[in-house]
């Protein structure tokens, strides 16, 4: 979801800022050139957004000044500035808030993670608890505690047996 957002934040960037950037001209007085290399797809956009080849060897060549104005206008420069407070990016933001969603998504989504790490750490932990208590059973101790309640079952069976045969001696001699 990230990679797709920033693509199409990419996508919207180029697009928009080559839109206000053809409307105005450079200090040669030309107009229609792009600031960013256009992207054909937002898939991918982010990965190959670039500033045009163009303008980034030629700083003069930055549309500053409205097509066919005077020396010194700089409506160009106010045409770019705005684009960023323009509801032009998808979904109608502007480009910061698309920015500031994307952003945002992504610190719910690592918080979420992390949530889940945390989570599945104390799990872990508590099923390692489980596993050593059982596997720290010793079958010599084991056998010689069920050898002891053997013999004492034993010997009590025999006590009764006694105390009973008593109480029958004594009742039969009432």
């Amino acid at each position: 979801k990230a990679r797709t957002d920033l693509d199409q934040l990419a996508f919207d960037i180029s697009t928009s800022y080559n839109t206000a950037h053809r409307a105005n001209a450079g200090l040669d007085g030309v107009s229609g050139r792009d600031m960013f290399t256009q992207p054909t797809q937002v898939a991918g956009a982010a990965k190959a957004m670039a500033v045009d080849p163009a303008l980034d060897a030629d700083p003069s060549l930055l549309a500053t000044a409205p097509a066919g104005g005077a020396v010194g206008d700089n409506a160009g420069a106010k045409a770019l500035l705005a684009v960023s407070s323009a509801q032009v990016a998808s979904g109608g933001r502007t480009l910061g808030g698309a920015a500031l969603d994307m952003v945002s998504s992504i610190g719910v989504a690592a918080s979420e993670a992390k949530h889940d790490v945390d989570r599945d750490m104390v799990l872990t932990e508590n099923l390692s608890s489980l596993r050593d208590s059982l596997a720290g059973v010793d079958i010599q101790e084991e056998l010689s505690n069920l050898a002891r309640f053997e013999h004492a079952t034993s010997a009590m069976t025999r006590f009764v047996s006694t105390v009973d045969n008593l109480l029958g001696d004594l009742i039969a001699k009432l």
